[in-house]
């Protein structure tokens, strides 16, 4: 009987000391990014910031669409419809203060834009925010904009 109970003993001490060892550790593959817009966007951004009244309006780069449009269903339909829309981010939103009002999207256009699949997705952005009457500005890389006669 002694001879069970030391075995079972060893084997629960095994068993503990193999699932502590060999247990996978649960990953975290993440970094810090080191900058939130590339260069040329962060030059359109400080353009943007020198064209606007800074007392009425704020332009934030990088907004989820999620933040900005609503979505009108409920229940299922929402989920449907809140995921199409949940991981698409616009370039810059000109907001109204004080209660950070949407008034614009500007989508800065490099190269990138001429892929088909994102031309699929600006495309779907530009319906989304018509139907949401919120206006909606492409600019190529390099092209001015004067946001004064726009806003």
């Amino acid at each position: 009987m002694s001879n069970t109970i030391v075995l079972v003993g060893v084997v629960v001490i095994f068993l503990i000391f193999f699932a502590i060892f060999f247990a996978k550790k649960e990953e975290y593959p993440y970094r810090k990014r080191k900058f939130l817009m590339s260069i040329p966007e962060r030059k359109f951004y400080e353009t943007l910031l020198k064209q606007i009244n800074q007392n009425d309006y704020v332009v934030l780069p990088q907004v989820p669409l999620s933040r900005i449009i609503e979505v009108e269903k409920r229940g299922k339909e929402f989920w449907r419809y809140h995921n199409r829309i949940n991981k698409k981010i616009v370039d810059f939103v000109v907001f109204k203060k004080p209660y950070y009002e949407p008034v614009m999207v500007i989508e800065y256009d490099d190269s990138s834009h001429n892929r088909k699949d994102r031309k699929k997705r600006d495309e779907f952005v530009n319906r989304v925010l018509k139907k949401a009457n919120l206006p909606i500005i492409h600019v190529k890389y390099g092209e001015k904009v004067d946001l004064k006669r726009m806003i």
